[in-house]
Protein backbone atom coordinates (compact mmCIF):
# COMPACT_ATOMS: atom_id res chain seq x y z
CA UNK A 1 0.00 0.00 0.00
CA UNK A 2 1.15 3.35 -0.87
CA UNK A 3 2.11 5.65 2.24
CA UNK A 4 -0.66 8.37 0.94
CA UNK A 5 -3.24 5.71 1.09
CA UNK A 6 -1.62 4.66 4.65
CA UNK A 7 -1.99 8.09 5.78
CA UNK A 8 -5.49 8.61 4.45
CA UNK A 9 -7.04 5.33 5.84
CA UNK A 10 -5.26 5.87 9.87
CA UNK A 11 -6.72 9.88 9.44
CA UNK A 12 -9.96 8.15 8.65
CA UNK A 13 -10.18 5.61 11.48
CA UNK A 14 -9.20 8.39 13.69
CA UNK A 15 -11.88 10.28 12.72
CA UNK A 16 -14.30 7.43 13.13
CA UNK A 17 -12.90 6.97 16.33
CA UNK A 18 -13.34 10.10 17.60
CA UNK A 19 -17.20 10.41 16.08
CA UNK A 20 -19.69 11.24 18.87
CA UNK A 21 -21.24 8.11 19.84
CA UNK A 22 -25.48 8.71 20.26
CA UNK A 23 -27.01 9.93 23.60
CA UNK A 24 -28.26 7.06 26.04
CA UNK A 25 -31.51 7.33 27.35
CA UNK A 26 -31.21 8.51 30.34
CA UNK A 27 -34.81 7.60 31.71
CA UNK A 28 -34.92 4.48 30.26
CA UNK A 29 -31.21 3.26 31.23
CA UNK A 30 -32.12 4.44 34.96
CA UNK A 31 -35.21 3.46 35.22
CA UNK A 32 -35.34 1.11 38.57
CA UNK A 33 -32.14 2.19 40.45
CA UNK A 34 -31.90 2.55 44.00
CA UNK A 35 -33.00 5.98 45.03
CA UNK A 36 -29.20 5.85 47.13
CA UNK A 37 -27.19 5.62 43.98
CA UNK A 38 -29.24 7.86 41.84
CA UNK A 39 -28.50 10.14 44.63
CA UNK A 40 -24.83 9.43 44.25
CA UNK A 41 -24.76 10.35 41.13
CA UNK A 42 -27.39 13.32 41.22
CA UNK A 43 -26.26 15.05 44.24
CA UNK A 44 -29.01 16.76 46.60
CA UNK A 45 -32.20 17.26 45.76
CA UNK A 46 -32.84 20.90 45.20
CA UNK A 47 -36.97 20.28 46.04
CA UNK A 48 -38.45 17.07 47.70
CA UNK A 49 -42.02 16.22 47.71
CA UNK A 50 -43.34 12.79 49.15
CA UNK A 51 -46.89 12.29 47.99
CA UNK A 52 -48.61 9.30 49.04
CA UNK A 53 -46.27 6.44 48.78
CA UNK A 54 -44.02 8.19 46.15
CA UNK A 55 -40.82 10.52 46.63
CA UNK A 56 -41.13 13.26 44.04
CA UNK A 57 -37.59 15.59 43.55
CA UNK A 58 -35.95 17.34 41.34
CA UNK A 59 -32.60 18.04 40.79
CA UNK A 60 -30.15 20.82 39.31
CA UNK A 61 -26.69 19.72 38.71
CA UNK A 62 -23.23 20.07 37.31
CA UNK A 63 -20.26 17.46 37.19
CA UNK A 64 -19.43 18.52 41.13
CA UNK A 65 -21.26 15.46 42.58
CA UNK A 66 -23.10 16.76 45.69
CA UNK A 67 -23.19 20.15 44.49
CA UNK A 68 -26.65 21.65 43.74
CA UNK A 69 -26.21 24.56 41.15
CA UNK A 70 -28.44 27.57 40.46
CA UNK A 71 -30.19 28.97 43.48
CA UNK A 72 -27.51 27.67 45.79
CA UNK A 73 -24.89 28.53 43.36
CA UNK A 74 -25.86 31.23 41.10
CA UNK A 75 -22.53 32.10 39.60
CA UNK A 76 -23.09 28.05 37.67
CA UNK A 77 -24.19 28.65 33.74
CA UNK A 78 -27.40 27.19 33.56
CA UNK A 79 -26.96 26.15 30.11
CA UNK A 80 -24.01 23.48 31.77
CA UNK A 81 -26.54 22.72 33.89
CA UNK A 82 -28.47 19.21 34.01
CA UNK A 83 -32.24 18.97 35.42
CA UNK A 84 -34.20 16.29 36.55
CA UNK A 85 -37.43 15.51 37.90
CA UNK A 86 -37.80 12.25 39.24
CA UNK A 87 -40.39 10.14 40.73
CA UNK A 88 -39.23 7.12 43.19
CA UNK A 89 -41.43 4.44 44.27
CA UNK A 90 -40.44 1.88 47.10
CA UNK A 91 -37.30 3.45 46.60
CA UNK A 92 -36.34 2.51 43.24
CA UNK A 93 -36.75 5.24 39.89
CA UNK A 94 -40.27 4.77 38.44
CA UNK A 95 -40.23 7.41 36.49
CA UNK A 96 -37.72 10.90 35.42
CA UNK A 97 -36.89 13.61 32.83
CA UNK A 98 -33.95 14.86 31.65
CA UNK A 99 -33.51 18.53 30.38
CA UNK A 100 -30.95 20.91 29.89
CA UNK A 101 -27.50 20.19 28.46
CA UNK A 102 -27.86 16.42 27.58
CA UNK A 103 -24.12 16.26 27.75
CA UNK A 104 -24.01 17.02 30.97
CA UNK A 105 -26.48 15.50 31.93
CA UNK A 106 -24.60 11.79 29.95
CA UNK A 107 -21.60 13.02 31.89
CA UNK A 108 -23.04 13.08 35.55
CA UNK A 109 -24.57 9.81 35.22
CA UNK A 110 -22.56 7.77 33.87
CA UNK A 111 -21.47 6.23 36.57
CA UNK A 112 -24.85 4.90 37.45
CA UNK A 113 -25.71 3.46 34.00
CA UNK A 114 -25.62 -0.33 33.95
CA UNK A 115 -22.41 -1.27 32.23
Amino acid sequence: MNIRLRVAAGAALAVASCTQQPTPDLSASLKGIDKQRFLSCSGPPAVEFPQGGQDRMSFLTDLRRGSMIGVTNPAAAPTDACSVDAVFENDRLVSSSFSGNQGMCTMVFAPCLPK
